[in-house]
């Protein structure tokens, strides 16, 4: 077995898991779980080549862009000082709100990677798309009642709150569409359920699969695994006001054919409130979030685990199928050069391990509103025919599954992060001698989305990923973003015939 036959397996595998793993388990615990896991029209999945190294501070944003005032750190320091501190971390906070909302505002590549490491399409960004479709369509002509918009308005004033907020550069006050506390905390529960979900699902499937102790741990620690999905699941609908959330969603998409120019008006609105300047380069770009915002923190991180012994008898058509026909395999190289090295396919990966802590963690996009683009009551202005179909040119996603194509065919929807990477030292050793040997030393190394060694880099700054051994493994223990898991959209535009007056 070679690189690329082991990475390509155990990403097929892995997905397969996440997706399918409930439908693995005896028919008994199978109906015992309650509900559908979150996330799970999100069907596409991109990988980072080579993995980002990532640290809790690029996420620090997420808490906020003014850190509570360290009283013993100021206390001794002159104003200006003070003042001039509280500046340099405000703009590290930006700066990292920058960087990741540019990340993941990118239209996935729907052939992955192959024979190069680019998994996404920085020139094709979402909102860049979501924002022509506004400005340059036609909705539905009609007239809302007045009782029509006063319930969009009551409903919106849930979904979304208006926050003021002051330009730390400039002092000018404005205004910032935020997704509310009711989506926030909807968002953040239905993380938490995936999370318990996922390491049942895992613990059971490899009792099924795995070795005597793993079917003694399922034996001794199901019920309690069991109990906590199922608290996950109550918390979701109480405290994350699940039924309250979904039934206002749901509302919402009753209403647009009542009042889509109303609508529109205000999405237009909310996208435009949500614009900032980047501090990197003074380009435009809309706010993202992911959610829960201390997710580093949680304990929703699932083990994965992969010999290349079980990988022998794996289905090789989940590889085909999950990552769009792509070649992953060995990768190295130095910022922004990698490139995928075939001499270490030479190498022989027989018994070869392979473990690490995943956890998925959900995007939050206020100024994003899928439920416009899937509405029948618009269309692209002059993008039409006669007959009222869409020309193609300006279809946003073909709505294939299989062969998806078009401008938003899909977008990511949840982030995967790795951590604790363990691999087996003696294939790690002769994987630095195959970097080194190419890479003149220094550079950087991964194995598909793993990074395992050398460089990496995020946010501008260059970072050692540094392995260390823990008996018979080499150990890298920080977190990465190792790729996204990416929502397919249905046919869209796709205009209702009956439908004959747009404006």
């Amino acid at each position: 077995m070679n690189a690329e036959t082991f990475i390509n397996n155990m990403l097929g595998e892995m997905i397969d898991q996440i997706i399918n793993g409930q439908s693995k388990l005896p028919p008994d615990q199978q109906n015992k779980l309650k509900g559908d896991v979150p996330f799970k029209d999100a069907n596409f999945f991109t990988w980072c080549t080579p993995g980002i190294p990532v640290m809790p501070e690029d996420f620090a944003f997420l808490k906020g862009l003014r850190k509570p005032l360290d009283y013993e750190k100021y206390k001794d320091l002159p104003d200006d000082q003070k003042e001039s501190m509280k500046g340099d971390e405000s703009y590290a906070l930006t700066m990292a709100m920058d960087n990741f909302s540019v990340l993941v505002d990118t239209v996935p590549n729907k052939s992955g990677a192959i024979d190069s490491i680019q998994v996404w399409e920085p020139q094709n960004r979402i909102s860049h798309i979501y924002e022509s479709v506004l400005k340059d369509s036609e909705v539905a002509d009609t007239v809302p009642s007045a009782d029509a918009l006063d319930r969009i308005n009551k409903i919106r004033s849930q979904l979304v709150e208006t926050t003021e907020r002051t330009d730390t550069d400039t002092g000018e006050k404005f205004t910032e569409e935020r997704p509310s506390k009711m989506v926030m905390a909807y968002n953040k529960y239905a993380t938490e359920y995936l999370n318990a979900y996922s390491a049942y699902v895992d613990m059971m499937n490899k009792a099924i699969t795995g070795n005597a102790g793993d079917v003694q741990k399922a034996a001794i620690l199901g019920p309690q695994y069991y109990n906590t999905v199922s608290a996950a699941y109550s918390n979701w609908e109480s405290s994350g006001y699940k039924s309250e959330y979904e039934k206002l969603v749901a509302d919402l998409a009753q209403l647009q054919g009542i009042s889509m120019s109303q609508l529109k008006k205000e999405y237009l609105d909310m996208f435009t409130k949500s614009q900032r300047t980047s501090l990197l380069d003074s380009g435009d770009y809309n706010v993202s979030r992911i959610v829960p915002a201390s997710f580093y923190e949680s304990g929703g991180w699932t083990n994965y685990s992969f010999k290349s012994s079980n990988l022998k008898q794996t289905d090789t058509s989940k590889t085909q199928k999950y990552s769009g026909g792509a070649r992953y395999g060995f990768f190295f190289g130095g910022r922004g050069s990698y490139e995928q090295l075939d001499s270490v396919n030479n190498m022989n990966f027989e018994g070869f391990e392979m473990s690490f802590d995943l956890t998925q963690v959900p995007v939050v996009r206020s100024w994003f509103r899928e439920d416009f683009l899937l509405s029948t009551k618009w269309r692209p202005k002059g993008g039409s025919s006669d007959s009222g179909a869409v020309n193609p040119g300006e279809l946003l996603s073909n709505g294939n599954i299989d062969k998806p194509d078009g401008k938003l065919f899909a977008y990511p929807t949840v982030v995967l992060f790795a951590r604790n990477i363990k691999v087996s030292k003696t294939i790690y050793d002769k994987m630095v001698t195959e970097a080194n040997k190419s890479g003149g030393g220094g550079a950087g190394f991964s194995l598909g989305p793993i990074s395992i060694g050398g460089k990496g880099s995020y946010n501008k700054t260059d970072r050692n990923i540094e392995a260390h051994q823990e008996g018979d493994n080499m150990v890298v223990p920080g977190m990465q973003i190792i790729g996204f898991r990416n929502h397919i959209l249905p046919l869209c535009p796709n205009p209702d015939p009956a439908v004959k007056a747009w404006i």
